[in-house]
């Protein structure tokens, strides 16, 4: 997910909007569940135990997401920071396209890889094409 929303597609904002209600639903759900049995069978203990497991739950996973996201930006910041030292200093023209295809690798399968889908066809051809240049070589 990215900082702003304001650049995302609807279909993806919708998407998140549908996500989020789904899980807070559930999460609703089975804390009224979990309310009801404790009470029906005099087990107050397993109310507050039960909702504290939830709660606790519920911030793991979002922690858990925050964490990854900001390991994805560091990985990504990395690897266009060093390509960017190159375009700024380059040595031969050569040097460009390689930094070029570097900033392009990084914002497309670091953050696919962790965020996105699997590889698509398209990807698996460029990666291809990709090995066959450097055996060329």
């Amino acid at each position: 997910m990215s900082a702003s929303l304001e650049k995302e597609p609807i279909v993806g904002k919708r998407l998140l909007i549908v996500r989020a209600t789904i899980a807070g639903l559930l999460l609703g759900g089975l804390n009224l569940t979990l309310a009801h049995v404790a009470e029906r069978y005099g087990l107050d203990w397993l109310e507050d135990y039960g909702n504290a497991l939830l709660i606790g739950l519920l911030s793991g996973f979002i922690f858990y997401r925050l964490f990854l996201q900001d390991a994805v930006i560091r990985e990504v910041n990395h690897h266009v920071r060093n390509a960017l030292q190159v375009i700024l200093y380059p040595e031969n023209t050569g040097d460009l396209r390689a930094a070029l295809n570097r900033i392009d690798w990084a914002l497309r399968k670091v953050i696919r890889g962790k965020f996105g889908s699997s590889q698509s066809e398209e990807d698996k051809a460029e990666a291809a094409k990709e090995l066959q240049n450097r055996v060329v070589r």
